[in-house]
C-alpha cells in the first residue's frame, strides 16, 4: 500500500511541476509532454499495483525498496531539471536566431543605401 501510495504521490507531484514549469515557459511543448506522459504513467502505475505484489514486495525488503525508490525520485527529479535547462537553451537559440536573422537584413539593407550614395557621389564627380 505504501509503494501505491508513493508512486502515486511522485506522479502527482511530477505533473503538478510539469504544468507549473511549462506554465512559466521553463520547458518547450514536447519536453513538457514527454514529462506529463511520464508522471501520468506514474499515477497509473500507482493505482494499477496489486496490492499483493506491492505488499509482497513491500514486505520482503522494506530498506531496499526505500532505498531504490528514493534514488528512482532522485534520478527522476535531475533529468526534470536537466530538461528544465535544455528548453531554456532551445527557447535562447531561437531567439538568437530570430535576432541574427534581423541584423543580416539590417546589414544588407545598409549596404544597399551604402552603394547607392556611393553611385550617386560617382555620378556627381563626373558630372
Amino acid at each position: 500500500m505504501i509503494l501505491k501510495m508513493m508512486l502515486i504521490v511522485v506522479g502527482i507531484f511530477l505533473l503538478i511541476l510539469d504544468l507549473f514549469m511549462y506554465a512559466r515557459q521553463k520547458l518547450t511543448d514536447g519536453i513538457g509532454l514527454g514529462w506529463a506522459i511520464v508522471s501520468a504513467t506514474f499515477l497509473v502505475s500507482g493505482i494499477a499495483v496489486s496490492t499483493d505484489a506491492a505488499t509482497y514486495l513491500w514486505n520482503g525488503a522494506k530498506s531496499v525498496v526505500l532505498f531504490a525508490f528514493a534514488v528512482f525520485v532522485v534520478i527522476i527529479l535531475f533529468l526534470f531539471k536537466i530538461s528544465m535547462a535544455v528548453s531554456v537553451v532551445v527557447v535562447k537559440n531561437q531567439e538568437l536566431a530570430m535576432q541574427v536573422s534581423l541584423l543580416n537584413q539590417e546589414n544588407e539593407r545598409i549596404l544597399q543605401e551604402l552603394k547607392g550614395l556611393v553611385d550617386e557621389k560617382e555620378n556627381i564627380v563626373r558630372d
